[in-house]
């Protein structure tokens, strides 16, 4: 690892405004831990999208069938531009907070206490996007956030291209096409190569966004954008989306914000279409729901009753495909 921010640090002055980013085709690709807090769709077939949460983050997504995985995660970096560089994944206190038996919070927390992350996943009810409710705390000045997605699109690591088009993230492989954006914007956006040129190696030689790569092609690819919030202390919510839909357009936050409930309504309606056993307290019957919840997740809605074993990539951080 350090000889590869050397490598980058070196490079910076040279390529950071070159079209074409170093290190292709990327270091070889791997999965995210298997070890899932979340799994979700929604509980229709007009949305042929799942995601899963590990690590406090997005991890390997699904489409069009539950069976092929299409991003490997997407997270957010936090830096004050001189001194750090936050790894959401690996560097924050983790903690699940049960909203219902469809919808979890997941908090991050700085272990410095200089700011706090809160997600809430959900799928749109009628288009195959994955909606981030995402809330920050920024408890200091100064801090700047980042998201940094890594795609795995046609359920490899590999031959996927990185696109930067309006300061949106594209990525591209044969017929599929993944889109991500935020409700705020990308103030900048860069793709670059795993491991030489993406984002989280820009971050981490000098704590600031040097790369403006437009484009990355064919190979192990990732996209950083800088999510357009004010760098004061203070508490900020906005949406990034994960757009799976060809005819891509934007969706404001008011809709994005009344789809959260739209999901958690649709699944309650599917509990109240089914028998319960009698005499649960509450908390077993929010258990039950829970449980309910997570099998019918698994289950392929292109083929009732059939169900996979698990949304995961098993031994997903030592599987390199």
């Amino acid at each position: 690892m350090t000889k590869v921010l050397l490598l980058v640090a070196a490079m910076l002055s040279t390529n950071a405004l070159s079209q074409s980013p170093m290190g292709a085709p990327g270091i070889v690709p791997n999965w995210s831990v298997a070890k899932k807090v979340q799994v979700g769709t929604t509980n229709n077939k007009n949305s042929l999208v799942w995601f899963t949460n590990a690590q406090g983050v997005l991890t390997e997504s699904y489409y069009p069938t539950i069976d092929k995985a299409q991003i490997k995660d997407a997270q957010l970096l936090v830096s004050d531009g001189a001194t750090f560089l936050i790894e959401e994944r690996t560097q924050t206190q983790q903690t699940v907070e049960i909203l219902s038996a469809n919808l979890v919070k997941l908090i991050n927390r700085d272990y410095l206490n200089r700011f706090q992350i809160e997600h809430i996943f959900y799928t749109h009810e009628n288009k195959a996007i994955i909606i981030d409710e995402v809330k920050i705390k920024m408890f200091v000045d100064g801090l700047d956030v980042y998201a940094l997605v890594n795609p795995a699109l046609n359920n490899t690591g590999f031959k996927d291209s990185g696109l930067v088009k309006a300061n949106q993230l594209s990525f591209k492989e044969e017929n599929l096409s993944l889109l991500v954006d935020a409700s705020v914007g990308f103030s900048k956006a860069s793709v670059g190569y795993v491991g030489f040129s993406d984002g989280f190696q820009d971050l981490a030689s000098d704590f600031k966004m040097d790369f403006n790569f437009t484009q990355a092609l064919d190979g192990n690819v990732a996209g950083l954008g800088k999510v357009n919030l004010p760098s004061k202390k203070g508490e900020y919510t906005f949406y990034l989306t994960y757009s799976f839909e060809k005819a891509n357009s934007s969706i404001s936050s008011k809709e994005l914000a009344a789809q959260k409930l739209k999901y958690d309504s649709d699944w309650n309606k599917y509990y109240d279409s089914i028998k319960k056993p009698l005499k649960l307290t509450k908390q077993e019957q929010e258990l039950y729901y829970r449980s309910l919840y997570v099998l019918k997740v698994h289950e392929d809605k292109l083929n009732p009753g059939a169900l996979i074993a698990s949304l995961s990539k098993p031994w997903g951080d030592t599987t390199y495909e």
